[in-house]
């Protein structure tokens, strides 16, 4: 198909070439109107060409978006892939009622030392490690960076013994 259309244009802009060398000569008016009728089919087929040339260009442009998409798609694939390999290796604890986080397995008997991920970025395929953001006497507060999951943790009292002082 290209290489018709290569011959194709050859042949329009070799037809030019002709119409221009024969428009210098001094031709009787029968063969001059010839040309001139020559030169109109001419210039239509240059149309058609650069008509052809745009659509070429266009498809050129979309065949450059579909590559892009399925490079994107393709790396998604891989992460996807990636993380559901790595989903087996992490589990989630709940540090109080109502707060889970997701640690590697084999860390729940360190949780409190373990890197903590968010549970919900984690179920979106995302490893988003959840931090401490502030503490105070009573208790410890933890924030996810990606969707702003937080919550607090009490701090264990501690007890005071009882005959501890005397008098």
């Amino acid at each position: 198909m290209l290489g018709k259309l290569k011959l194709f244009i050859e042949f329009v802009s070799f037809s030019s070439s002709i119409i221009k060398k024969l428009e210098k000569l001094q031709l009787n008016p029968e063969i001059t109107e010839d040309i001139k009728e020559y030169k109109s089919t001419v210039i239509n087929m240059q149309t058609i060409v650069i008509d052809i040339q745009q659509f070429v260009a266009n498809l050129q442009l979309e065949n450059s978006q579909v590559k892009e998409k399925l490079k994107s798609a393709k790396i998604e694939c891989s992460e996807l892939k990636k993380h559901s390999l790595e989903e087996n290796d992490y589990e989630i604890i709940s540090l109080e009622p109502q707060i889970n986080v997701t640690i590697k397995k084999g860390q729940i008997s360190s949780a409190q030392n373990s890197v903590w991920y968010c549970p919900h970025c984690f179920n979106k395929k995302k490893k988003s490690i959840i931090n401490k953001i502030k503490e105070n006497s009573h208790e410890k507060h933890y924030k996810c960076n990606e969707c702003n999951f937080n919550f607090a943790i009490k701090k264990p009292q501690k007890k005071i013994e009882q005959g501890m002082f005397t008098r």
